[in-house]
């Protein structure tokens, strides 16, 4: 039987949100979102707006124990240096923990769908067993030794042979350009699977490629894996090979590639994660730039180590409130949920304010996602 629910505002991606709606639910799919007229309602939802479930592009959820721990830091490698030593002090058990009380943060938050890049692999079970088991688990590869290549390959190969058929999907994330070179990333290749990878996310970043100098030269000696004969010669070196590598490409943060280099090779999509990108002093991030240039851009939280929480309707309001002169509603619902159809799953947001306004309703009010609403539970 069909159960009709009332709401305010409900919003639909690629359409303009319907106003006085009713949303006909039958056997846990919505199969209709009208205008109300004069038909009955089985459940009404009050000052509401219902949306989709957001998306976190890019999230390490196995880093939540390094929430509000690590102020921000005076240098990117520092922060770094702060991660590996959490890595080397706690437990996988500990991770674990973390795992779990980051899909409960997650889908309490409203998300629905999370691309966790995971050591291991460790979230994936965790996340089959949860309500966000159609996510993507992304294994963290990390190598520029040939010891440490060859591993890599074999972890890859046997994270990879195991998802046949199961969520969540089992990807792959050779981590960043400077703990991955070209002998990794052209073995990777003959795989052709999902991978997502850190790509310009620093100044210092850019110059280690393309300059052999600054602050990651001196980290990677300390750590004892210096090997730049490994490393990519530019950033548009690495550029090329991954657009030429991998069919379903993930750029994580971007935050100092050029206009010349997406234009130049067709970075299909790029990861934002706004309050993370605030966090260490960026600067401004050229997403509104790569949107109109045709890149898919949508959000992430990152980690908990550089994020006061896992919420994706936070982020986008961040921006809301930040960028509001030059971002329209329309375009940040795609940023933060895809760019799908489908209402499934729903959240479901009170509102107190002017109904006239939807956008301003959303992205500027205070309200929190229902979790005993009759719509998130089904």
């Amino acid at each position: 039987m069909a159960i009709h629910y009332w709401a305010d505002w409900v919003f639909r991606l690629q359409q303009e949100p319907l106003h006085d709606a009713v949303l006909v639910v039958e056997a846990g799919q919505t199969v209709e979102v009208k205008p109300r007229r004069n038909e009955r309602v089985d459940v009404d939802l009050g000052p509401s707006l219902v949306l989709p479930r957001f998306v976190n592009a890019h999230a390490h959820l196995d880093l939540g124990g390094l929430r509000g721990k690590l102020p921000a830091p005076a240098s990117f490698t520092s922060w770094l240096q702060s991660v590996i030593q959490y890595r080397r002090t706690s437990t996988p058990v500990e991770w674990d923990v973390c795992i779990e009380e980051g899909i409960r943060e997650s889908w309490a938050a409203g998300t629905g769908f999370v691309g966790d890049i995971s050591v291991g692999g460790r979230s994936a079970k965790l996340l089959a067993q949860s309500p966000l088991a159609a996510s993507r688990v992304y294994l963290e590869l990390i190598g520029l030794s040939h010891e440490r290549i060859d591993q890599a390959i074999i972890d890859a190969q046997g994270w990879l042979s195991t998802n046949q058929q199961s969520w969540p999907m089992h990807c792959l994330s050779p981590h960043a350009p400077y703990t991955v070179g070209r002998t990794m990333l052209q073995r990777l290749a003959q795989f052709t699977p999902r991978v997502a990878m850190h790509v310009a996310e620093t100044q210092e970043e850019v110059e280690l490629l393309n300059h052999r100098t600054g602050p990651f030269v001196e980290f990677l000696k300390q750590l004892n894996v210096w090997h730049p004969h490994e490393l990519c010669s530019s950033m548009d070196e690495l550029l090329h090979l991954l657009m030429t590598s991998f069919k379903h490409l993930t750029l994580v943060h971007g935050n100092y590639l050029t206009r010349d280099q997406w234009q130049r090779f067709p970075v299909l999509k790029v990861v934002y994660c706004p309050r993370t990108h605030a966090y260490f002093g960026h600067q401004p991030h050229p997403y509104l730039d790569m949107l109109a240039d045709g890149v898919f851009v949508q959000l992430g939280t990152d980690s908990l180590a550089s994020n006061p929480s896992l919420s994706i309707l936070e982020e986008a309001r961040y921006l809301w409130h930040r960028d509001r002169t030059r971002l329209d509603g329309p375009t940040l619902l795609r940023l933060a949920c895809g760019i799908g159809n489908s209402l499934d799953p729903f959240i479901v947001l009170p509102h107190a304010g002017d109904s006239s306004e939807p956008w301003e309703l959303l992205w500027g009010g205070m309200g929190t996602p229902l979790t005993d609403s009759p719509l998130f539970q089904r």
